[in-house]
């Protein structure tokens, strides 16, 4: 799981959280990050709604050739839903877009 939502929507939201199994990276670094991703898994992204952010992403990776699925609806739909979320733990990483 790969949320790729901008640094902002971290800053702007009262209760930052991620999905269980995600990690964060930064979309604007997507060349970077990419060549970490395990190519023969399946990764599935998530942003805040599920349109432009993760749309282009997924589009990218797909074109990489990675196997990719977007998240319908984003992390808003998934905690809408009352489905589990983690807090975010630390300020957000680093170039690469490491947040845990």
């Amino acid at each position: 799981m790969i949320d790729v939502r901008f640094e902002q929507d971290f800053d702007s939201d009262s209760d930052p959280v991620l999905l269980p199994r995600a990690s964060w990276r930064d979309p604007n670094a997507i060349d970077v990050w990419a060549r970490e991703l395990y190519w023969e898994a399946v990764a599935v992204v998530d942003c805040v709604r599920g349109h432009c952010v993760g749309q282009s992403v997924t589009k990218k990776l797909r074109d990489m050739g990675l196997n990719v699925s977007q998240l319908t609806g984003g992390i808003e739909a998934w905690k809408n839903t009352g489905r589990p979320t983690k807090p975010v733990q630390n300020a957000l990483g680093d170039a690469n877009g490491e947040l845990d």
